[in-house]
């Protein structure tokens, strides 16, 4: 399985090096180290993701909503306009790193659909997705954003209480 898996990351990587190798700056993002205050710090955080991979003619459109179990986020692909809706799952909200990750996700996604390199399948085209972003130079910002967990403190008559979740 893990052999099947390699050969379908490189088969990917061949193929969107050999439709769009020429047009990919081959830069890399640096992680993102925020915390965000409102949704106009997370809607600017979207556009420097578009920017960076030439996403930039684009307005992405950030909410917050309840979505599927283990789906972090949805991008409306069905408007063919410059406005383009992301939402992503409220869970996500103390988990900056996450956020992050699901925006370049969610972006990519955009881009396959924009270059005509959307896959048939939807399991094909979500790892083909995974694949873009890393392809695109958005990996580190995916890495860290795979596995996150926030700590909280409150103070309480007996001393400090400490809650860590996972996402």
């Amino acid at each position: 399985m893990p052999d099947q898996f390699l050969d379908t990351a490189i088969n990917r990587l061949i193929y969107l090096e050999t439709k769009m190798g020429t047009q990919v700056q081959h830069q890399i993002m640096p992680p993102f180290n925020k915390s965000f205050h409102d949704t106009i710090s997370i809607q600017e955080t979207a556009k420097e993701i578009a920017a960076f991979i030439g996403m930039d003619t684009f307005t992405f459109i950030v909410s917050f909503t309840k979505q599927k179990e283990k789906v972090g986020g949805h991008i409306d692909l069905s408007n063919s306009g410059k406005n383009v809706f992301i939402e992503i799952d409220e869970n996500s909200l103390d988990f900056p790193e996450a956020i992050c990750a699901t925006l370049c996700h969610e972006i990519c996604h955009k881009w396959l659909q924009k270059n005509h390199l959307e896959l048939p399948v939807e399991r094909e085209n979500e790892i083909l997705t995974d694949i873009a972003t890393i392809f695109l130079g958005l990996g580190k910002v995916m890495l860290n954003g795979s596995k996150t967990s926030a700590v909280k403190e409150k103070m309480t008559s007996e001393g400090t209480r400490t809650t860590t979740r996972t996402l």
